[in-house]
């Protein structure tokens, strides 16, 4: 038998571990424009996937911004392909006052 002591423990499993990764979707959000790999329908559903997780507390305060970035990348895409052009100008006009 080995002296050693075996201090490797199973660390127990946390709600934020399964939290989608806001990084790599805005990395992958540059391909929303792409309606081969985006559907409409796909779009949509990722978009009240995001917005939900705006205000989950288990998201760090940057978490919630990235997701909300997210939202409103999906949101300008989807009024892109729907021709929603009042959503259009509003997110040009909030845009170009920051």
């Amino acid at each position: 038998m080995s002296k050693d002591k075996n201090y490797e423990v199973e660390r127990q499993a946390r709600p934020e571990d399964n939290l989608a990764n806001g990084y790599f979707e805005l990395l992958r959000s540059v391909e929303y424009a792409d309606d081969k790999k985006y559907s409409l329908t796909h779009l949509q559903a990722l978009g009240h996937f995001w917005a939900e997780e705006c205000t989950n507390p288990l998201r760090s305060e940057r978490g919630q911004i990235e997701a909300k970035l997210i939202t409103d990348r999906i949101t300008f895409e989807c009024a892109a392909r729907l021709g929603r052009v009042t959503i259009l100008s509003a997110f040009y006009k909030e845009t170009t006052s920051a």
